[in-house]
This record gives structure tokens, C-alpha cells and sequence, in this order.
């Protein structure tokens, strides 16, 4: 029976809806893949970093890194991809990550296609879908390679921000100033990156990964460091965008707005837990942290001093 016939038998007996989940275990000896689909940004800059990017053959709208990407078939979103544009490009191996919908997975291992679901929340999260995508992809020793380079650059940071004080760690607030506000609370890949660059999280103590906040609890938290990361609409350029800020009532009252210490993190490495996220923390410390960086400055120009 074709590939068609038996999507459409599929699509038949299965009602297509929304679940989290799709993390399924992989056997010990995998066969190497040639044709891979990537239901997930966060996996797609994996399968690029370990040098897989010939053999993807399919990825979501919202895979834009690297640049190779832009000219890879798409396959839908990351909540709603099309089974049957998957199907269509007859792979065999499909990765996705938690939050993928569970329908979809139940019907492509329907299909006999290999599926991976990785869980990633926290930056250890990261390093080992690193290592699981690098052993079902014949990549493992690049995979390990990869993770040991990222994990000297993490130390390279908390070598140094472990040595600071309660005192001299800043309330850090991660989020945005338009309602409704998210912001990272524990368990997150976030709360992770604020601890490493020598933050403290003000929503630390959260119930949850990624809590609602008002705006009086982050006034009461009074941040002395305010992240961004989300794009502020509406403003021509980021010291437009700030200059509001400073203006709103109530955000104007805290700390970091009165002391100038509120950064827009443009980048989409910070909210996606995939490889960059070591250069999104190295940004973050140096953010929170400018007297560590201008010394490691330093020191690199001066080694003998």
C-alpha cells in the first residue's frame, strides 16, 4: 500500500488532537537515518549543530536558524503540524519535542516511522537530547564532543558567579511589561540561566515552570535587573521602547527602570532550548554581571599581569 493509502486509513481511524507529550523511548542500536523531519525548532538547531542539516528534509514555520533552514521543506506549525506533509517526505526518522500533539505521534508510529520525543526544560535538559539525538543519528562522538565544549563554557561562567554572595547576586525579573505577564520560574531553562550568570530569579519560588505574574508581585519583588525577552510592539526603536517603559505607571517605581538596568534580549537563543542557549548565557552573564566580563576582558589583553 502507498505512503497516501495508508495516511488516509489512518486519518480514518484516529481523531487528530491536542495533547503535551510525545517522548517515547529509543532502542540501544538505532539504524542511521537518512531523511529526517524535525517537528521542533529547539531539535532542528541540534540536528544542525551535530552536522545532520543534509539529511533534514523537513522542518516547522518557525525554524529559522541557521540560515540552511530557509530553504528546508515546511511541515507546519510546532502545536498544529500537517501529518500529511510529513508523510510526504517519506521519512525515516521523525524528532519532536514535549508539547508536540500526541495524535500526531500516535499516527506516525502508526505509519511504522520512527519517532523521538525529547523532553527539554532545563538547561541539563538540553546537553542530554544533545547526546540522545547524537546516538540515533550515528552522531554520538560529535554529540559528546558538542556537550563537552558546552559544558567548559558553562564552568567558565559559574566558576566565577559561585563565588558570589547572596548580596552581591541581583533580583532578576525575565518577562515582558505588556499583560498578560509570563516570566520563568523553576524547572525552567530560564531560572536555570539567571542562577548560572549569578541572578536571583524573583520568581524563584514559583509553583511553576512558567507562571503568570501581575504587575504588583513583580513591583513588591522590586528587580534590580530587568530581561526582556520578549519583543516590545509598537515602538520604532529599543530606546523608544524603553523611554515608555520609564513613563508606565508602576514599572517606573522599580529598580532596575530607575537605574537604567532594563535589557532587550532580542535574540530567539533565549527561548529556545537548543544548542545556543550556551551563548545565551554567556550574553546573560555578561548582562547581569558586566564587572566579570570587562575583567575576563582584561585579563585576555594583559595574561601576564
Amino acid at each position: 500500500m502507498s505512503i497516501r493509502g495508508r495516511l488516509t486509513i489512518v486519518l480514518l481511524i484516529s481523531l487528530l488532537g491536542f495533547q503535551c507529550g510525545g517522548q517515547r523511548t529509543e532502542s540501544s542500536s538505532p539504524q542511521v537515518p537518512k531523511r529526517i523531519v524535525s517537528t521542533a525548532p529547539s531539535v532542528t538547531e541540534i540536528l544542525f549543530a551535530l552536522g545532520l542539516g543534509d539529511r533534514v528534509v523537513g522542518v516547522t514555520n518557525f525554524c529559522n536558524y541557521p540560515e540552511a533552514t530557509q530553504s528546508v521543506a515546511k511541515i507546519g506549525g510546532f502545536s498544529n503540524p500537517s501529518l500529511e506533509a510529513i508523510v510526504a517526505l517519506e521519512p525515516d526518522l521523525v524528532i519532536g519535542s514535549w508539547g508536540n500533539p500526541m495524535a500526531m505521534v500516535d499516527q506516525i508510529e502508526r505509519l511504522n516511522i520512527r519517532w523521538i520525543g525529547i523532553k527539554i526544560q532545563s538547561v541539563e535538559d538540553v546537553l542530554s537530547a544533545i547526546l540522545t539525538i547524537g546516538k540515533q543519528t550515528g552522531k554520538g562522538v560529535e554529540a559528546k564532543s558538542l556537550v563537552e565544549g558546552f559544558r567548559k563554557r558553562i564552568r567558565r561562567i559559574t566558576n566565577k558567579t559561585k563565588r558570589l554572595s547572596p548580596e552581591q547576586r541581583p533580583r532578576v525579573f525575565w518577562g515582558g511589561w505588556n499583560e498578560p505577564i509570563y516570566t520563568a520560574g523553576p524547572g525552567s531553562f530560564i531560572n536555570d540561566l539567571i542562577e548560572m550568570a549569578g541572578g536571583r530569579n524573583i520568581a524563584g519560588d514559583a509553583k511553576q515552570p512558567w507562571p503568570r505574574y501581575s504587575l504588583e508581585t513583580i513591583v513588591a519583588a522590586d528587580p534590580e535587573v530587568f530581561l526582556c525577552g520578549h519583543d516590545p510592539e509598537g515602538y520604532a526603536t529599543d530606546a523608544e521602547a524603553l523611554s515608555a517603559l520609564r513613563s508606565r505607571r508602576g514599572w517606573k517605581d522599580i529598580t532596575a527602570v530607575k537605574t537604567g538596568r532594563v535589557y532587550l534580549m532580542r535574540s530567539d537563543a533565549f527561548l529556545r532550548p537548543g544548542p545556543r542557549l550556551v551563548d545565551a548565557l554567556e550574553q546573560m552573564a555578561a548582562t547581569i554581571h558586566p564587572e566579570l566580563h570587562r575583567r575576563d576582558a582584561k585579563d585576555a589583553e594583559n595574561p601576564n599581569e
